[in-house]
């Protein structure tokens, strides 16, 4: 097999389990802290340094949101089977980069380790992140080239992968929907605020060796868990965030 070849198919296999990444994040992040203390013993730096991390993970989350509220139908999804796209996005955050969805799961990854106060981890989570991102980059633009040939091949050439190019922002050719933005990206949003909130429990137990509920986590969990729980309710059961052509 050509090398090409292997790093497309190892691409699409990353493709199709990348939504089980984040699980091994937890785990990491939670065993990171075994032995955990609060910077310079104050519980107060330890909270304000948790929203600093949270508010990269949520900014993480803002990127995504925005740009699959303005994507068109059929494209940037969560789709794991195979690779789908009806037409190339090239406005909105994706003249700027090709790929902001995977900027918004590096920030939201990274958060975790800072949320854990380990810089070794978060490290790590930097390098794997741009190695598990490449392979799924390559086995990506194999096939939208393939599709869509020279408009991606222009689109490419001029517009970073990952890094932004602020002079080249366009704006979007379809309206930012908050609705669909809303049911494609809750459970990622829970997600984050679920492993903050076990990551504060268990930062808690290691340090103080008794559990502890912090008010502010909590409550954030707790308001988390009712939009999870409203947002996938008009999600199954009603028609209200369905947006005709998203």
């Amino acid at each position: 097999m050509k090398l090409s070849d292997h790093l497309e198919a190892s691409g699409n296999w990353l493709f199709r389990w990348r939504s089980y990444l984040p699980l091994l994040l937890i785990g990491s992040s939670l065993a990171s802290l075994r032995e955990f203390k609060y910077p310079e013993g104050s519980r107060a730096l330890d909270l304000a340094w948790e929203i600093i991390s949270a508010l990269v993970g949520f900014l993480g989350v803002g990127i995504r949101a925005y740009a699959v509220g303005c994507a068109a139908e059929r494209t940037s999804g969560r789709n794991t089977r195979q690779q789908v796209a009806d037409s190339l996005n090239t406005t909105g955050l994706y003249s700027i980069m090709r790929h902001p969805l995977y900027i918004g799961n590096t920030l939201m990854w990274f958060s975790v380790a800072l949320f854990a106060e380990s810089w070794s981890l978060a490290i790590i989570i930097l390098l794997v992140s741009a190695l598990y991102h490449e392979r799924i980059i390559f086995a990506e633009e194999a096939f939208l080239e393939r599709k869509f040939g020279e408009t991606f091949r222009d689109w490419s050439a001029r517009t970073p992968a990952v890094w932004p190019k602020l002079s080249l922002w366009r704006s979007s050719n379809l309206p930012f929907e908050w609705r669909h933005a809303l049911q494609r990206e809750y459970l990622g949003l829970f997600a984050l605020i679920t492993t903050f909130f076990a990551v504060d429990i268990a930062s808690d137990w290691f340090c103080l060796h008794q559990l502890e509920f912090d008010p502010l986590w909590l409550s954030v969990w707790l308001s988390g868990l009712v939009m999870f729980a409203v947002v996938r309710f008009l999600r199954k059961r009603t028609g209200l965030l369905f947006v005709a052509g998203r």
